[in-house]
């Protein structure tokens, strides 16, 4: 069994390359993420105000 110290270690030596890879890769899912919430805010937005004018015809 490996010690968690040992595994840690070895996971954060990443060559300068490797670490701008991972974080281009990070920021373009955390854009995604919140492109997507904000398609659902908006849909769910224009639902209610679709329904607000239904209701008041």
């Amino acid at each position: 069994m490996t010690n968690k110290k040992e595994t840690d270690k070895e996971t954060c030596e990443l060559t300068e390359e490797e670490l701008d890879e991972l974080m281009v890769k990070t920021a373009k899912k955390e854009i995604r993420s919140d492109y997507r919430r904000s398609l659902g805010c908006e849909n769910s937005r224009r639902c209610m105000e679709v329904k607000d004018l239904s209701g008041k015809k």
